[in-house]
């Protein structure tokens, strides 16, 4: 019998002061997921990314966007689903696939390192404009058997 994925859900603004609650938010669902030290960080790093560039490049000038995260334990895969209400951005159209994180500075394009570290460790990384929403989704394996703590 298949076990029932269960997902958390964090709703915030993509401000520099929401930042602490949305990491503490992915170390928590992390924990309860059962992922391991280096996969919690590796989750934790991608969503930094992506919640960094929703500041910094997706508002334009105007007030802080809705980001809404989240985190779906399904099986021994948590997957990733991080929504924000910026102006309509594929992070990932412009994406190299000739250039990898063992590149060189000076083979290394500027910009565009996130998005190669969210390709290079998520799997299944997809982007969606939906609903006049930006939405990345993208899956890790937990690294331990799936025993959810109470």
């Amino acid at each position: 019998m298949a076990e029932t994925p269960v997902s958390m859900s964090l709703v915030c603004l993509a401000a520099h002061q929401e930042y602490p609650r949305l990491q503490a938010f992915v170390e928590q669902s992390c924990t309860h997921a059962g992922c391991s030290t280096r996969q919690r960080l590796r989750v934790i790093l991608l969503i930094e990314e992506l919640f960094t560039n929703t500041v910094q490049h997706g508002r334009g000038g105007a007030e802080p966007v809705p980001v809404n995260l989240t985190l779906t334990l399904a099986g021994k895969e948590l997957k990733v689903r991080y929504e924000d209400g910026a102006r309509r951005y594929d992070p990932f159209q412009r994406f190299n696939p000739k250039h990898s994180l063992s590149d060189t500075v000076e083979l290394r394009p500027l910009g565009g390192l996130g998005v190669l570290l969210i390709r290079e460790l998520g799997k299944d990384v997809r982007y969606a404009w939906a609903k006049s929403r930006n939405c990345v989704t993208f899956s890790m394996p937990t690294d331990a058997p799936v025993e959810r703590k109470k």
